[in-house]
Formats: structure tokens, C-alpha cells, sequence
């Protein structure tokens, strides 16, 4: 103890094992005169964080490296979307596929969850949880979202299907997104756009947002489309309202229309078929695309790239709307119609159905293609007209050969 106290007062500290950025503040704390050493609120001003340091987490190369990570930790979220051929099969019937956390759950008025990347095994269901009016399922890291049956918006567990929470004043059919995989934003019948966490629906910030239909959401934002027939960016950080613009006209009915976003923007389908992007900063339009589709467009971004399918598989860089390739579809043989159904991307791969010739309805062919070559491989699921479930290594409904 008295060689401590006597290195105290006359020796040197030795600070060989600490960076470049740590060893002069803290040698200046470690100085012998008192009247040397910084006060405390220099030290906290010197070791505070930088202005706008924030962002590293939300753009740049730690925020994609944090988001390559999540996507080999969990399963990524596959929706099953898209319209029915007249006479086929009802879009309210089709099965809504997602995997998170080793557990695809599949609903369609009902849900059953089972254990994927083995042979099937049912956890929990078949429980008639999920409105076959609602838009589809959510998953949020450990609870799946979804439409009553009874009406608002209900939260289960995914590893057992047991209710977690519900909101029964919510208006599902508007759409419900998912914040930062943190919070869940809804739209309740007065278009107030409302937040809740997601694993225990404890209300969050909400903002009288006039909202009809829930579109995309970002790090800064939550962007709808109003009742009013305009699109509408909320702030995340204070619930304001961030800007609002007017729809393009041409569009058929806006009140349906879906959106994703990415580097900046808001891509936004109509159900016509009519695409266009706005800057998420201002809502300024930069691009638009007419002709890709006859139907309503279920969009898919991967980086800066946005996938559009319909009567070609587009593969178009999100900032400008520069095509990058583009798949053609046998749409000539289906007297004009829509060939390709919506894509999913995985580690880089694109996955979609397309309508063979000699089929118009029933199985079709699953594509996967890298920057748009030739499919690098070809097998049969079905219908055309659902998107491809990528869980893990495989692709869950088709038979490669």
C-alpha cells in the first residue's frame, strides 16, 4: 500500500497499453497538480458523443453491416401477396408465410406455427386468430401481429401462440408496419397513426395523421397515404408532421396502394399497375413507371435496387429509376397478362414465379437469378401469382430437381 501511495505522488502512470485517442486525456486526469487535471464537465464535453453521431447507426457501413447480421440471425418476414386469377383460388385464402426465430407460422383465417428447416412439426394452431379481411402477418421478433377475428389488432407469441396483447380500437385493414423491429404503427378509425411496443402493446407517441392506408416506414418516418388522397411523412423522432404532398394523378385509387423504402426514397405502387418514387426528406417526385403492370405491384428493395414484377421482372435502381435488368415474361402468350409474380431477395439471389407458356394457371415454374442472369436454377411450385417463402437454405413448397 505504500508503494502505491509513493508511485501516486511521484511516480509516472504508465499508459503504454492505451490507444492514441485515450493516452493524452488521460494522462491530463493523472496529473500531479491539482489545477492541471480537467474539471468534470470538460471530461464529459471531451469523451461526449460527436453531433450527428446517431446516423452512423441508421446509414452508412455500420448501419448495412448491422443489418446483414439480423438478416443471418433470423428468419426474414415473407408475405404472400398479390391477386388471384378470375375463377382461381380467393386472395383473402391465400397463406401468409413468415419465419422468425427458427418458426414459420402460415394464416389464412386460422394459424399453425411450425419448426422450419426440419420435417414439419406443428408448435401451436390450427386457432382461428387471424381475419381473413386483414392484410396479412407481422412478425416483430418474438410475437406475430395480426387482425383479429374479433376486430383491431392482436399480438401472439410465436413459440406457443398465446396472446400477448391486443388494441381492439385499431383499423386493421389500413395496414400495420413495423418500426425498427421495436414498435408496431397502426391506424385507429379517426386516422390517428398510433404506436405500441411490440412484445407488450404498451402505447407509445401517437400523431393526428389523417391516415387511410399505412405504406412504408424508415428510420425518420412513417409515410401514409391520407384520407384525403394524399401521402403524408410523419416524424419518429416528435410525431410532426414532416411534409405533405399530392398523388400523381393517373394512379387508379391510391387508397390501396403499397410502398417500400430505401437510400432516401419512397417507391410507391398504384393499382393500376403505375409506380413512382418521391425523396423521403421532402416528398419531391424523381421518378415514376407506367405500363410494368395492369394490377396492383407488391414492390422489393434489396440495397439501392427495387424488384417490380408483372409483365417483366424489373430490377430498377431505387434513386433514379434506372432499369439494372430486366426478365422478360411470356406475357404475349397470356393475351397481355402479368407473367411474374412478386420476388423475394436472399443473400443476393432473387427468387420469383413466373407463368409458364404452355400453364396459365396452377404450378409454375420458381426462378433464381444474380444480377439478372440466366435462372440458375428451375422447379415447380405454385401458384404464379405468390411470392417464394426463402427459409434458411431452402424454399419451402418447391421440389428442386
Amino acid at each position: 500500500m505504500a508503494a502505491v501511495q509513493y508511485e501516486v505522488v511521484h511516480g509516472e502512470p504508465q499508459l503504454g497499453g492505451l490507444s492514441q485517442q485515450l493516452h493524452t486525456p488521460i494522462a491530463q486526469c493523472l496529473a500531479k497538480d491539482p489545477a492541471a487535471r480537467p474539471s468534470p464537465a470538460q471530461v464529459a464535453a471531451g469523451f461526449g458523443v460527436p453531433g450527428g453521431a446517431g446516423r452512423v447507426w441508421r446509414r452508412g457501413p455500420v448501419a448495412q453491416e448491422i443489418k446483414r447480421c439480423e438478416s443471418r440471425v433470423k428468419e426474414l418476414t415473407t408475405v404472400v401477396t398479390g391477386e388471384a386469377p378470375k375463377g382461381g383460388v380467393s386472395r383473402r385464402r391465400l397463406l401468409s408465410g413468415f419465419a422468425a426465430g427458427g418458426t414459420a407460422v402460415l394464416a389464412g383465417g386460422g394459424g399453425t406455427a411450425y419448426i422450419v428447416g426440419e420435417s414439419p412439426k406443428a408448435l401451436w394452431g390450427l386457432l382461428p386468430l387471424a381475419s381473413p379481411a386483414g392484410p396479412g402477418v407481422l412478425p416483430v421478433r418474438d410475437v406475430v401481429v395480426l387482425a383479429a377475428v374479433s376486430g383491431g389488432l392482436t399480438a401472439r407469441n410465436v413459440v406457443d401462440g398465446k396472446s400477448r396483447w391486443c388494441a381492439p380500437d385499431i383499423r386493421t385493414s389500413c395496414g400495420y408496419l413495423s418500426l425498427s423491429d421495436r414498435l408496431v404503427a397502426a391506424a385507429d378509425w379517426d386516422g390517428v397513426l398510433r404506436t405500441f411496443v411490440a412484445s407488450t402493446g404498451e402505447p407509445k407517441w401517437t400523431a393526428a395523421a389523417d391516415a387511410e392506408v399505412m405504406l412504408a416506414a424508415d428510420g425518420e418516418a412513417v409515410y401514409v397515404v391520407t384520407k384525403d388522397r394524399r401521402l403524408r411523412s410523419v416524424s419518429r423522432s416528435d410525431a410532426r408532421i414532416r411534409w405533405t404532398v399530392r398523388i400523381p394523378a393517373g394512379l387508379g385509387t391510391p387508397i390501396q396502394a403499397r410502398g417500400v423504402t430505401a437510400s432516401g426514397r419512397l417507391v410507391v405502387t398504384a393499382p393500376n399497375g403505375h409506380v413512382f418514387a418521391v425523396v423521403t426528406d421532402d416528398g419531391r417526385q424523381v421518378w415514376d413507371l407506367k405500363g410494368q403492370s395492369a394490377k396492383m405491384i407488391t414492390p422489393v428493395v434489396d440495397g439501392d435496387t427495387v424488384y417490380l414484377h408483372g409483365r417483366d421482372l424489373s430490377a430498377l435502381r431505387i434513386s433514379d429509376g434506372q432499369k439494372r435488368w430486366s426478365a422478360k415474361g411470356d406475357h404475349e402468350a397470356h393475351h397481355g397478362a402479368e407473367t411474374w409474380g412478386p420476388a423475394t431477395v436472399h443473400d443476393g439471389v432473387v427468387y420469383a414465379t413466373s407463368r409458364g407458356a404452355a400453364r396459365r394457371w396452377g404450378s409454375a415454374p420458381v426462378t433464381a437469378a444474380r444480377s439478372g442472369q440466366r435462372p440458375t436454377w428451375v422447379t415447380r411450385t405454385g401458384p404464379w401469382w405468390c411470392r417464394a417463402t426463402v427459409c434458411g437454405c431452402s424454399v419451402p413448397g418447391a421440389h428442386v430437381r
